[in-house]
């Protein structure tokens, strides 16, 4: 039985929310939670005992980002930068297929020859190679009419680097500490990896949690006692699904069982759909059916 030493964390967030201004005095003590999604991303802080999801104040003003970054070749009059993140950036992948870079929570921490990062890549229109030192797989897209490599890392950083700039013209204030939440079946690479993209984008992650649970910590808040309770958490993702069985008792949460699948999620169900989709077109028509899936893989 593994126990999650986070009751202090959550303690402590709980304690920031109770003063005044919602903010302390010392700006360093701020920390923020971050859901690195493989589909979808979002930032949050512990605001009057409840968090508050900070909105994409750049576009539309939803909670959420999807986590794409695309280089966008033709500069519009509007735009400021080539670099497209989040609902811009997904906008624009019909458009530059080649040119945008998502799914990296889907090989960070992974070596090119893993099986599962080699079924996704092909599915893929962007170029996915190998990096000959590491091992690693690089993204390859072209930049200022330049091939230019990009580990998972590197393109998780920039998510993270937009996320947190959204929330700090939201809160006015600058964020240096975070803590992140990941798949309970992610290992020490990947978490180390995620770790490493948090730091090339200048932050300081002072916990890694299991996202089932830190669903566990938002039920405990919502349902306070002291009264042990044992909670199955079903986390169903963009990319993974993890179910676990938790105890709660005073505060404290223990990790009685857990396991999860890494292909699971929305985007495998919609992968699965297209696959019947296409098989039921060539019952009736001579397409190419490998083109049709790459056009569609996105919609």
């Amino acid at each position: 039985m593994k126990k999650e030493s986070i009751s202090n964390l959550s303690t402590n967030l709980t304690n920031l929310s109770n003063k005044p201004n919602f903010f302390p005095l010392s700006l360093n003590d701020l920390v923020f939670g971050i859901d690195l999604g493989t589909t979808y991303s979002c930032i949050g802080i512990m605001r009057n005992n409840n968090v508050d999801i900070v909105p994409n104040n750049l576009t539309d003003g939803r909670k959420v980002i999807p986590s794409i970054v695309c280089y966008k070749e033709d500069l519009d009059e509007d735009m400021k930068d080539r670099w497209l993140y989040g609902n811009a950036a997904k906008n624009n992948m019909l458009e530059y297929p080649e040119s945008t870079m998502f799914e990296s929570k889907r090989l960070i921490g992974l070596n090119f020859n893993n099986k599962e990062v080699q079924r996704d890549i092909k599915l893929w229109p962007v170029k996915i190679i190998e990096d000959k030192i590491t091992k690693k797989p690089q993204y390859v897209i072209k930049v200022e009419n330049k091939e230019k490599k990009f580990f998972p890392e590197d393109v998780s950083s920039m998510i993270l680097k937009y996320l947190t700039k959204n929330a700090q013209d939201y809160t006015n204030s600058k964020i240096n500490k975070v803590v992140i939440t990941v798949p309970a079946h992610f290992n020490n690479f990947q978490r180390e990896a995620t770790i490493k993209a948090a730091e090339l984008a200048g932050l300081e992650v002072i916990k890694i949690i299991n996202e089932p649970t830190a669903a566990a910590i938002a039920y405990a808040n919502i349902i306070l006692s002291k009264n042990e309770k044992k909670i199955l958490i079903f986390d169903i993702g963009g990319g993974t699904f993890d179910v676990s069985i938790l105890k709660i008792k005073n505060n404290e949460y223990y990790v009685l069982s857990s396991c999860g699948e890494s292909h699971l999620g929305g985007e495998d169900f919609n992968q699965r759909l297209i696959n019947y989709v296409m098989k039921e077109i060539k019952k009736y028509q001579n397409l190419k059916i490998l083109i049709l899936i790459i056009k569609m893989i996105k919609i």
